[in-house]
């Protein structure tokens, strides 16, 4: 279950509705999924989850269970969720 203070609604509780959307890489470490489309549309409509390198997975799995829970209509044929993993050793 996702909770309020690990993801980021760019438009709020209005999944579904795309906002401008792009990335930047500033030392090449870490996973962004979901990059690809960002790029490539340069939007994106669902939400941004942060979080440590082993759990890229179970957020990922996360953000379509709750999106097709809370919102059943946004996610039509596919649901490509943004995970954002950042090394966190030191």
């Amino acid at each position: 279950r996702l909770k309020k203070k690990k993801k980021i609604l760019p438009r709020g509780e209005k999944v579904g509705l795309p906002c401008a959307a792009g990335y930047f890489s500033l030392n090449g470490n870490g996973e962004l999924t979901g990059s690809h489309w960002i790029e490539e549309s340069g939007s994106f409509c669902g939400p941004i989850l942060l979080t440590n390198t082993l759990a890229v997975g179970t957020c990922h799995r996360g953000a379509i269970d709750w999106m097709t829970t809370r919102h059943p209509n946004a996610g039509g044929e596919w649901l490509l969720p943004v995970v954002a993993e950042t090394y966190d050793g030191y």
